[in-house]
């Protein structure tokens, strides 16, 4: 879109009033790009920072499920059940 914008400045170049409005769509162009990239952005940040906090609720269970266990068998148990990947 941009490129296309380039070659209508080229090929407008001495038209000033046309090319005040290639300029000002080139800016709504670049404005509207800005946009979606920061919704993105801020989207993926998002999404991150539930995965952390998912990971680390996880993590706390484990740790006090592990915790209330009296022996090392039984928390090798507990591991090796498959309880401790859930």
């Amino acid at each position: 879109m941009l490129l296309r914008l380039e070659n209508l400045e080229a090929r407008y170049a001495e038209h000033d009033g046309i090319l005040s409005e290639i300029a000002g769509k080139r800016a709504e162009v670049h404005d509207a790009f800005s946009a979606r990239r920061q919704t993105l952005q801020d989207a993926r940040a998002r999404r991150a920072e539930a995965l952390a906090d998912s990971a680390r609720r996880v993590l706390e269970m484990v740790s006090r499920r592990v915790t209330a266990l009296d022996s090392s068998d039984e928390i090798q148990t507990y591991f090796a059940s498959g309880r401790g990947r859930r």
